[in-house]
């Protein structure tokens, strides 16, 4: 990553009002923030790697695809939680091979009290991370906490109607 593009992450983070603290040389995001951050090979090597590795079961994907424009899905994460360094790529990666939009999706990082700039952690009651909520019609219909019990492509599937 060249200076200039590292230069201009940064003050992106700045301007979104996303906190981004440095604890022990380890980056912890605060707050909403667009996917895009976490594909810097450079502050989050795990993200990329998980993405790359990671290949999710086509006929639960072709059932996934039926979320498109009737979900929507709340993220709770921490870029300094193992089961989100885990879960998190994995995510996203089945969210693209769906064709699920970006807009569909609201990705809020917690800190280690899992606190955010807002009260949705608190709304939600989420503790522990990552939690995945799926919601219809902004109504919670499931959640994924911590980590699977099959892959995360078959547990989204199971809240879908039969």
């Amino acid at each position: 990553m060249t200076l200039k593009r590292l230069s201009f992450s940064f003050a992106f983070v700045l301007l979104a009002g996303i906190g981004m603290v440095a604890q022990n040389y380890e980056i912890i995001l605060v707050g909403n923030a667009p996917r895009n951050l976490l594909e810097s090979d450079l502050f989050f090597p795990w993200y990329s790697a998980g993405y790359k590795t990671y290949s999710p079961d086509a006929a639960t994907i072709d059932q996934l695809k039926k979320m498109v424009g009737r979900y929507k899905l709340l993220v709770f994460a921490g870029t300094w939680c193992g089961d989100t360094k885990r879960e998190l790529p994995r995510f996203f990666k089945v969210i693209d091979s769906a064709g699920i939009p970006a807009e569909d999706i609201q990705l809020i990082f917690v800190d280690r009290n899992k606190k955010s700039k807002d009260n949705l952690p608190e709304e939600f009651k989420i503790q522990s991370i990552p939690t995945f909520v799926l919601l219809a019609e902004e109504k919670e219909v499931g959640r994924i906490v911590e980590s699977t019990k099959e892959s995360i492509e078959k547990d989204l599937a199971a809240f879908l109607p039969k």
